[in-house]
């Protein structure tokens, strides 16, 4: 499986009309290349915010910039790397 993460679904339309994408799609539909499989683009329908557990009271609360706070004062932890 290969996934891409792209800004929006728009930014990623250079990349599948030309070059090795290109002709891995058309060895894709056209060869015996694989078994199964299937294509799509994915678009999130609601996101919700990133959570941390606060040192301080123990509570998983939203976080979303550096060095925040939580309501019981206490500074959150950077949030987890996510793609």
């Amino acid at each position: 499986m290969t996934i891409t993460a792209w800004e929006t679904p728009d930014s990623m339309a250079p990349l599948m009309n030309q070059g090795e994408h290109r002709s891995m799609v058309s060895r894709y539909f056209t060869s015996e290349f694989g078994h199964g499989g299937m294509t799509g683009v994915w678009v999130p329908g609601r996101l919700n915010p990133r959570r941390v557990r606060c040192p301080g009271c123990n509570k998983m609360t939203p976080v979303e910039d550096p060095q925040q706070k939580c309501r019981c004062g206490a500074v959150l932890p950077d949030p987890l790397a996510y793609w």
